[in-house]
């Protein structure tokens, strides 16, 4: 009975080898690089581009506001202020009513709904 083990053993062993020798041979060169383009494609998809995107964003932002404030305040009537700062029980209220965010929600509708006139079959 022990002898039987012992080739069962060496057989059961001998095939599982030869399996990650053939596992072993389709992973070739060509494979794993394709394996490493996929993951640096998912590090630049998931990583790189939406820092980039975010902060090209906050950049070109922030130029339209430097230029809407500096047309602002060279239009306007000297010593007044378009922007409203609301404090007291005003701003508690706009607060609570979260009238910054309702405010931001609509110009984003309304800026994309602008945007998407411009292309072709979206638009009026």
């Amino acid at each position: 009975m022990p002898a039987f083990f012992l080739v069962f053993a060496t057989r059961l062993l001998t095939f599982i080898g030869g399996l990650g020798t053939g596992l072993s041979g389709l992973i070739t060169t060509a494979g794993l690089g394709f394996i490493a383009f996929k993951a640096f494609m998912l590090f630049l998809a998931v990583i790189v581009l939406p820092l980039v995107l975010y902060n090209l964003s906050v950049f070109m932002m922030s130029k339209a506001m430097e230029i809407a404030f500096s047309m602002v305040s060279t239009s306007s009537v000297p010593g007044s202020s378009p922007v409203v700062q609301l404090t007291g029980m005003a701003g508690y209220i706009a607060n609570e009513i979260y009238l910054k965010q309702a405010l931001s929600m609509i110009f984003a509708a309304t800026s994309v709904r602008f945007a998407l006139g411009f292309i072709p079959g979206f638009g009026k």
